[in-house]
């Protein structure tokens, strides 16, 4: 028991280090066309925060 307790504090210890590589934000192209206070546009992204950005539903002209 004692040793199942130790190894739950060390993978508590280490986890959050090992996960924290990657923060992924996820921006849909319709937040733009929402109605105040809602609409959410790219200035509004803190890139601070994300490491990665997802550009949902990217519309592309030939």
């Amino acid at each position: 028991m004692r040793l199942l307790l130790l190894a739950t504090v060390f993978a508590a210890c280490v986890f959050p280090y090992v996960a924290a590589g990657r923060f992924v934000c996820y921006f849909p192209n319709w937040a733009t066309e929402r109605q105040e206070p809602w609409q959410f546009g790219v200035d509004n992204i803190d890139t601070k925060l994300c490491t990665h950005l997802v550009y949902a539903f990217a519309d592309l002209d030939e």
